[in-house]
């Protein structure tokens, strides 16, 4: 027997990468996704690798469910598909949102110093100062 045989032989699911693009569970994930953005959850490899040809923000809110349904995976015993998706959800979107402040406070910043840069500098006029007594 191969180890592809072995590998299948588990519990019912494909052990390979390529499984968890088809993964009905994973897929059901990225459903709720596609009530808002238009993507490609039928292709398991856009799915794997998070919906390159999408925008920027679907590709960071789809890493972010990636990360958080590898993180299922390893830290629950026997690491089985994640099933509780309402928890996934709200994790990526409280981590999206804390990361979209993030970048919102960068950009502003780096406006301001750029701002805080392109103003003159006023030098004093030496006639203006006088010398204290």
């Amino acid at each position: 027997m191969g180890l592809s045989a072995t590998l299948q032989r588990g519990r019912g699911a494909v052990e390979r990468t390529h499984h968890f693009g088809e993964c009905p569970v994973i897929l059901g994930i990225f459903s709720n996704l596609n009530r808002i953005v238009p993507i490609p959850i039928q292709d398991p490899i856009a799915v794997l690798f998070a919906f390159p040809e999408s925008g920027k923000g679907v590709r960071h809110i789809a890493i972010i469910i990636w990360k958080l349904i590898i993180q299922h995976f390893y830290s629950i015993q026997g690491a089985t598909a994640p099933t509780n998706s309402a928890l996934i959800w709200a994790k990526a979107l409280r981590r999206f949102a804390v990361l979209s402040l993030r970048y919102e406070e960068s950009i502003s910043r780096m406006a301001r110093e750029k701002q805080d840069r392109d103003k003159p500098f006023h030098r004093a006029d030496k006639r203006q100062i006088q010398p204290q007594p």
